[in-house]
């Protein structure tokens, strides 16, 4: 079977190429030998603030609403309103920020920052607000207005590199969530139309690029994965769900449902396997370790065999009182750490 990929993507880093754009424009207006503008003095102003971290954000949204404010017809102002947006949402006013987005994609509708803007509202959505049926209707929304298009020469590449990103990704997006809701069917048509929208958008790059290797693996697993009727996938994809809110004991169940259920399924070590990890986070490291031997014993094709062995090694050379003593609780936890 094919090995089951975990497909994360951190919201922060679909901005970098939208960041690094703005770093540039910011060190070219400085080499103009002309005085700064007073809006795009404001605007840099703000952007250098965001730039220092979270700390500085309410900052930068007073100069952003600064410019707002005086210059209501700066050719600056889409951008202003879209870092001011960015701002709330890391500082977790999501309702602001999705309202802003909004007003970026309606106002500015020739702005380059339309589908950045769309996109960040489908990701605030998904992964801030867990609310899947609206992530996947903006997800729909940007693909239909940026990417069906009769004649994708008319795009602009040059003037926004992120469209094509934001497009493919998506409709992966809105991929993974059907997954997560066990439409798997709906699932399978969305990775296959992530590939083609790939290719229309990057021809010269194949199968090797990474859009459509992470979309051929999913497509992969969910077609290896079909038998029964896509039921031992839906209970494994409900493990996981539980296993990613916290709910180890109950994923257990779940995992253990499948095997019981379904043993000849391509997905039981998948599933021995998140046993094993579920018990670990449990800090129940005997039984961890017990579930890794036995996954050694009864899977012992399995191409999950050398990650196997590797992370029985290491739970194996973990503190021996931490080991015989599972229920062991830590008198000074970590403190959580800040983005």
């Amino acid at each position: 079977m094919k090995r089951l990929f975990l497909i994360i993507l951190l919201p922060f880093a679909l901005v970098l190429p939208a960041l690094a754009q703005e770093i540039q424009n910011v060190q070219q207006q400085q080499e103009l030998p002309q005085r700064v503008s007073s809006d795009l003095e404001l605007f840099n102003d703000g952007y250098r603030l965001l730039l220092e971290g979270n700390s500085h954000c309410k900052e930068a949204i007073d100069k952003f609403s600064e410019l707002e404010q005086k210059y209501p017809k700066s050719s600056y102002l889409d951008r202003a309103l879209f870092w001011k947006a960015w701002c709330h949402s890391e500082l977790k006013n999501y309702g602001t920020a999705i309202k802003i987005y909004e007003e970026v994609a309606a106002k500015y509708k020739n702005s380059a920052y339309v589908d950045d803007a769309l996109f960040k509202i489908g990701d605030i959505y998904e992964n801030a607000l867990h609310d899947y049926d609206k992530a996947i209707g903006v997800y729909e929304r940007l693909v239909k207005e940026f990417a069906v298009e009769p004649d994708l020469s008319n795009i602009n590449f040059s003037s926004n590199g992120n469209l094509s990103q934001n497009v493919i990704i998506a409709q992966q997006q809105k991929a993974q969530i059907e997954e997560r809701n066990q439409n798997f069917s709906q699932a399978l048509n969305d990775w296959e139309d992530s590939q083609s929208l790939n290719k229309k958008y990057h021809p010269r790059r194949g199968t090797n690029d990474y859009f459509d290797r992470r979309a051929q693996a999913r497509v992969d697993f969910i077609k290896n994965n079909r038998d029964n009727d896509y039921l031992p996938l839906t209970k494994f994809t409900l493990g996981q769900a539980l296993k990613k809110e916290g709910k180890h004991q109950e994923a257990i169940g779940k995992f253990r449902e499948l095997q019981k259920e379904f043993p000849d399924s391509s997905l039981a070590d998948d599933a021995q396997y998140e046993i094993a990890l579920c018990l670990q986070e449990l800090n129940k490291i005997g039984e961890s370790r017990e579930a890794l031997e036995i996954f050694l014993e009864k899977y012992d094709q399995s191409e999950l065999n050398p990650e196997i062995q590797k992370k029985l090694s290491k739970l194996s050379s973990r503190d021996p009182i931490e080991s015989n003593n599972d229920t062991k609780q830590q008198d000074n936890p970590p403190p959580v750490q800040s983005k």
